[in-house]
């Protein structure tokens, strides 16, 4: 039962910042072999969002995310604004 994330089983996820490593962009190109990874109490999470002109991306542990005022399910959460960020949520291995 994962109703409300209180049962999760650990998961890995990537732990990277696409404005400290570009791989970590979408396309995605990196692997278990050559990113950071991490066990996850929680879900896994991608962040894309833009700054200036250009898009970053994040990808981390949901637990990461402080004040998160959102359910944390396996979906995306997309931005009120037309700049095209979104916050994706997954709970597969290295989703």
């Amino acid at each position: 039962h994962t109703d409300g994330g209180c049962c999760r089983r650990p998961v890995e996820c990537f732990e990277c910042d696409s404005r400290l490593d570009e791989r970590c962009g979408d396309p995605f190109n990196l692997t278990r072999e050559t990113a950071p990874v991490k066990m996850c109490n929680d879900l896994c999470y991608k962040l894309k969002h833009k700054m200036g002109n250009k898009y970053y991306y994040i990808r981390n542990c949901a637990d990461t995310l402080k004040k998160l005022y959102i359910k944390k399910t396996d979906v995306c959460y997309t931005t009120r604004t037309k700049d095209g960020g979104n916050l994706c949520f997954c709970d597969q291995e290295l989703c």
